[in-house]
């Protein structure tokens, strides 16, 4: 779900009830991302992710069409509910946003809906999208493991050339004042033997 932002209010409140059955429905731990990548500032947008780290599963697609749209919420509510077979199970969502000014607003309104059902939410707080996918999928809230997850990854690769002792060091970065800047940031810590980073377009200011 993707639009201008003052017009999200509602739709998150029901992601984040959405969310909540998703992960009562899998009894695993769901992830919320508030974003709308490339889109202008004044838009945002919420997405849902699987235990897996993936997106949410095609078949649930016209679950969430129903329940965003719905014009008798607590109908449609009981009966996504009885798809479920565990309703004692506690949902976990795992919830991140990015930089825009509407972004924090928004990540509360996603709250109160989470616990509206009685669902707990674990703060991931400002990431990037494949952060929240990542961090959900290990059920933790630490962006460290991240960062250490896919530093290592990249310094295997870079062993693998360890040949190629000669080449440029120094990378641009276009964080496009956008949640990439100050999180590469924080990344490049972790590889800042392999190459000099500079980050342009860090933020607005």
């Amino acid at each position: 779900f993707r639009k201008h932002a003052s017009l999200l209010e509602k739709v998150c409140f029901r992601v984040g009830i959405l969310a909540a059955l998703r992960s009562m429905f899998m009894e695993k731990q769901v992830g919320i991302m508030i974003t709308a990548s490339h889109n202008p500032p004044q838009d945002n947008g919420i997405k849902i992710v699987d235990p897996s780290g993936t997106m949410l599963t095609q078949d649930w697609e016209p679950i969430a069409e129903q329940l965003v749209n719905s014009q008798d919420l607590i109908n449609d509510f009981e009966q996504i509910l009885t798809k479920i077979s565990n309703k004692k199970f506690k949902a976990q969502i795992y919830l991140g946003y990015d930089t825009r000014a509407s972004s924090i607003p928004l990540s509360k309104i996603v709250k109160e809906g989470v616990e509206s059902v009685n669902g707990i939410v674990n703060l991931i707080g400002l990431c990037t999208t494949p952060m929240t996918h990542y961090l959900t999928s290990i059920a933790d809230t630490n962006h460290e493991k991240y960062y250490e997850f896919y530093s290592g990854n990249f310094k295997k690769v870079m062993k693998l050339m360890s040949n190629l002792t000669k080449y440029e060091k120094k990378l641009a970065i276009d964080a496009a004042c956008g949640v990439g800047g100050p999180c590469f940031s924080e990344f490049s810590k972790y590889v800042k033997e392999y190459f000099d980073a500079k980050i342009i377009n860090f933020s607005k200011e």
